[in-house]
């Protein structure tokens, strides 16, 4: 098994960064097209996903439950991979018989499932930051715009930071499964998934990936809130 290091998780940054980056132009169309075509149906979505941001917040304080929400959907990128692998291998040894023969013939379609999580993961986001940017800029014009990328970017370069590295770790994970997976090895890519999870690099990875998120979730529960008051 060749060991992920944290050079080879440095050299998929650009290919997560080209993800993130098709989320944001996807967003940023979709917004467009939404706003004139139904635009009562764009601020909606809007409060649905400012809803989705601070539901936890008044359980929790609004800097807490920001540092909490985001470690939890970094620690989803990075483990939700082995995870979903397990229980897909899991699964066709005592449920469904069809689904178990579909995945027994057709590897490379669970491969393709459990490449789209982390792949997912940054479009999905990018998606989302483009989605409301875009809403300020044609609602309340350049100068508002502005001030909300200024007001994002002191505690969204560290977010997007954090969620590229976890993608790229768990991309490094997929390269090194895939063999398996396609072989049909399940019983050693499921060893080596969860080898991958304990490894070092992992390790180090992660704890990167905590103090991003925990100077971010300073950033935004305090500083960020402050400018918007």
């Amino acid at each position: 098994m060749k060991d992920v290091a944290f050079g080879d998780v440095l050299k998929k940054l650009p290919l997560s960064l080209y993800y993130f980056a098709v989320g944001l132009a996807v967003g940023e169309v979709a917004g467009l097209l939404l706003y004139n075509i139904n635009r009562a149906a764009y601020e909606y979505l809007l409060n649905l996903w400012s809803q989705r941001i601070f539901w936890g917040a008044p359980i929790f304080g609004v800097r807490n439950w920001f540092i909490l929400n985001n470690l939890i959907a970094m620690f989803l990128i990075v483990a939700a991979t082995v995870i979903m692998m397990v229980l897909i291998f899991k699964r066709r040894k005592y449920q469904n018989r069809r689904f178990a023969l579909f995945e027994k013939h057709h590897p490379k379609i669970t491969l393709l499932s459990l490449y789209m999580v982390p792949i997912g993961a940054l479009i999905v986001n990018g998606f989302s930051l483009s989605f409301f940017l875009t809403y300020g800029l044609l609602k309340l014009g350049f100068q508002v715009f502005t001030t909300s990328v200024l007001l994002t970017l002191p505690h969204g370069i560290n977010e997007i930071l954090g969620l590229l590295f976890a993608t790229s770790l768990g991309l490094n994970y997929l390269d090194v499964l895939s063999p398996y997976i396609v072989r049909k090895q399940r019983a050693q890519a499921m060893r080596i998934g969860k080898k991958l999870l304990y490894s070092q690099t992992t390790f180090f990875v992660f704890v990167f990936i905590v103090i991003l998120i925990i100077f971010s979730g300073f950033i935004e529960g305090n500083l960020t809130l402050q400018l918007l008051e």
